[in-house]
Parts: structure tokens; C-alpha cells; sequence
């Protein structure tokens, strides 16, 4: 039967609105097709960016490696130029003796390298044997160590000597000294030993800030009481009081016979170390109090950081400022140093670590992961940085990649606030009131 006119006019209308509702599902199905090949064009770019991520880490440990047996060849050759020139001097070695220097020596060095590459790859996950020194009771504010010998300063107003070696193993099961071949392999396993506190310091009347120890066995020590004071290293005896800050005394330098001192009162003052005299006394901008002062005897200037402006280059003949570095925020407060080269390692209120080129007045790398001031950094003059934070926790920096921390080490419950560094161990001073010896 026929439809009506009515009928036939309420079907088109309904087929309309249906080719109209399947013209949006078509689109919305495009638009979700589409959304999908997007995020499948992103999951592939992030799976091959994870991809190039894992080669360049790759590649990058490989580099390592490479840079470690090129050092091991490099040492090998000297020793072989070595061997060879005793071997002359006393006369040409039998055919028995000289195949067993060979193996003695070929032991000796493959033990060295596994070694190295044992301190390298610690050194790069973190992983660390630690020891933790008792003694004081305030905050370790200053450190320095040198081979077997360590002096501590903390604001309880003492300083401590330790020896990080006991005296029985500073020498061969027969006797004889080790050789140096031999004392390179021992170097590791020497700071897990047991740490021996060998005596106090005494005499300041308020917290120690700053601390050196030289070649003659001088110590010399500064204070919030304004002094500067020089010790005999190994009997604890002071020899002399140096008055003239008008400020706590904040870093400490020596070259030769001359001490450089810095300090809140912004001014940096040249002694002489054998009388006590003030030779000297560089002025500063006032009111912008010196925090941390490194002597760079190649160059002839000094290096310091300052409350407001930054990283600055004195002259240390002419007694002149030669160049000035602006980049930390927070003032521009800059808490530590080290310079080597043309290269000068800064630590900051902003929780940074600058890098700096003396031929350029910007810095050229900012390493960021800290979450508190930057108290201490140490450098080991190639590509390796390390720092101490109030965040309580110590970042190792590989300036070849420094875009993240190479490692952190923890253990400390405090602020760090000093640290030095050398091949094989980080040691550290903390407000914990705690030194720990971080070996590699």
C-alpha cells in the first residue's frame, strides 16, 4: 500500500537526522584515528629516544674505559722507561731475573688497573665504604687532608689531627717502604682501615672557620675571634696569634713564607708565616664580607668568593681587582671555591655549582641538583667536581656530562659543610658534628 504523504515526509526527515548523526560518528572516528597515529608517532619518537639515551650511555662508558687504559698504557710506558734506566745503572739483569721483574711487573699493573676501574665505576653509582670519625661536638666547619694526615676544625673552637693510616701499615710485611707501584694499589684499601686520632688543638676563643696545613708542617687556623693562629702540626704547640681582622676569619691560603687570610671585614691580609708580620692587606669593596679565598701561585692572583659580588680575581702583586664573575642568584653569594687553570668551580646560595672560564665573564656550566645553599666544592683538576649542600647530601659532577649528578652520596644528617676530594675517597665534615670518610 502506498505511503501517505505524511508518512513519507516524517521518513525522509528521520533518514536525514540519521545521515547526519553518521557524518559526526565519521568524524569523530577520524579525529580518534588521527589521535592515535599521534600518540603512536610519540611512543615511537620516546622508545627511540630511550634507545639513543641507552647508546650515548653506552658509548659514553666505553669512553671511559678507554680513557682508563690509555692512562694505564701511559703509566706502563714510564715504568718500563724506569725499569730500564735501573737496569742501566746497575748492570744488565740475568735472563731469570729479568722475565721475573716482568711478571712481578705485568701482576702489579693489571692489579692496579682493575683497581682504578673498580674506583671509577664505585665512584660513578654512589657506591661507597663508609667510615665516620667521632671527636668533635659542633659543627666539622673545615677539613684538609693530605696522604696519611687530616686536620679537622669545627665551631666547638677545636681543631683534631688524624692519621688515616696506622703507622704498622705504612710500610711492606718486610720492612722495606712500599714502592710507589705498590702504594698506588694499597691506596683504596688504606682509608678502610681503622682512622687513629692523634691529638687537640686548643686555643681559640670562638668557632674555627678555616684551617691550613703547609709542607713545613705549620698549621695555621682561623676563628670567629678575629685571629689567625700558627701551630706545629705534630706536637699541637701554638707558636704565634696574628691580630689585625676586624671580622671572623673566613679562608686560608699559603705560598712560601706568606699566609693569606680573608674575611667577613672584606679584607684579604698577607703574613709572614716565620715572624708573624702583616705584610699586607688588600680592601675590598665594604661591607661584602670574603666566604672562601684560593691562591693560584701560577697566575699570581687570588681567587675568592664574597657575599654580593660574586667570584672575584685580586692581583697579588699589585694588590688590584682584575676581573669580576656575576651568575649565582640569591645575591650573588658565593660560599666556596676552587680554581685550577683556567677554570674556576664556584658553590652559591642558589643551590648551584658555577663553572667559570677566566677568558669569559659568564659562566659556562651551571650544575643543578642540590636542594639547599652549596657549602663546599672540591675539584680534581680533569672533569671531576664534587659538593657538599645544606641539603645534607654530597653530588659528584662529571663536567664532560653535566647535565645530572655522576652520583650522591648520603649519610650525613646535617649540612655539609667541607669536603675534599682525591682519587679514591670524598671526606666530609657535616652540623651532624660528624666526619665521614666516603671510599671509593
Amino acid at each position: 500500500m502506498a505511503l501517505r504523504g505524511e508518512e513519507l515526509e516524517s521518513l525522509r526527515a528521520a533518514n536525514a537526522g540519521l545521515q547526519q548523526e553518521l557524518e559526526v560518528l565519521r568524524g569523530v572516528l577520524a579525529l580518534v584515528k588521527e589521535d592515535l597515529h599521534v600518540k603512536d608517532e610519540q611512543i615511537e619518537h620516546l622508545y627511540h629516544s630511550f634507545l639513543a639515551s641507552k647508546e650515548h650511555k653506552r658509548q659514553e662508558q666505553e669512553r671511559r674505559e678507554l680513557q682508563w687504559q690509555a692512562k694505564m698504557d701511559r703509566l706502563h710506558l714510564e715504568l718500563d722507561a724506569q725499569k730500564r734506566a735501573a737496569a742501566t745503572s746497575r748492570g744488565r739483569p740475568d735472563a731469570s731475573q729479568s722475565k721475573t721483574t716482568d711478571r712481578i711487573r705485568d701482576a702489579e699493573w693489571q692489579a692496579l688497573y682493575r683497581e682504578r676501574h673498580v674506583i671509577e665505576r664505585n665512584r660513578s653509582t654512589g657506591k661507597a665504604v663508609i667510615t665516620t670519625l667521632n671527636g668533635h661536638t659542633g659543627t666539622v666547619t673545615c677539613l684538609q687532608f693530605h696522604d696519611k694526615t687530616l686536620v679537622s676544625g669545627s665551631d666547638d673552637g677545636s681543631m683534631m689531627l688524624w692519621s688515616l693510616s696506622p703507622r704498622e701499615d705504612d710500610s711492606t710485611p718486610g720492612g722495606s717502604i712500599a714502592s710507589p707501584v705498590c702504594a698506588l694499589m694499597q691506596q683504596h684499601h688504606r682509608q678502610r682501615r681503622n682512622v687513629e686520632k692523634r691529638h687537640s688543638f686548643y686555643g681559640h676563643g670562638g668557632p674555627i672557620w678555616a684551617l691550613h696545613f703547609d709542607d713545613d708542617a705549620l698549621l695555621f687556623s682561623g676563628s670567629y675571634d678575629k685571629t689567625v693562629k700558627i701551630w706545629e702540626l705534630w706536637s699541637g704547640k701554638c707558636l704565634r696569634t696574628l691580630r689585625g681582622h676586624a671580622g671572623w676569619v673566613s679562608s686560608l691560603d699559603s705560598h712560601g713564607d706568606v699566609i693569606a687570610s680573608s674575611s667577613w671585614d672584606s679584607c684579604i691580609m698577607l703574613w709572614d708565616k716565620r715572624t708573624g708580620a702583616l705584610l699586607r692587606t688588600l680592601h675590598d669593596t665594604p661591607a661584602n664580607p670574603i666566604y672562601a679565598l684560593k691562591w693560584d701561585r701560577c697566575r699570581g692572583v687570588f681567587v675568592v668568593g664574597c657575599r654580593r659580588f660574586g667570584v672575584q680575581l685580586w692581583d697579588v702583586e699589585t694588590g688590584q681587582k682584575r676581573a669580576e664573575f656575576i651568575g649565582h642568584d640569591a645575591n650573588n653569594q658565593v660560599n666556596a671555591i676552587k680554581a685550577c687553570g683556567d677554570r674556576i668551580v664556584s658553590g652559591g646560595s642558589d643551590s648551584t655549582v658555577k663553572i667559570w672560564d677566566r677568558r669569559q665573564t659568564a659562566s659556562v656550566s651551571t650544575l643543578s641538583a642540590h636542594r639547599g645553599a652549596v657549602m663546599c666544592v672540591d675539584y680534581d683538576n680533569d672533569h671531576h667536581v664534587v659538593s657538599g649542600s645544606y641539603d645534607s647530601t654530597i653530588k659528584l659532577w662529571d663536567l664532560r656530562a653535566p647535565t645530572a649528578p655522576l652520583s650522591s652520596l648520603e649519610g650525613h644528617s646535617s649540612a655539609v659543610f667541607s669536603l675534599q676530594m682525591d682519587a679514591c675517597k670524598v671526606i666530609s665534615g657535616s652540623a651532624d658534628t660528624t666526619i665521614k670518610i666516603f671510599g671509593f
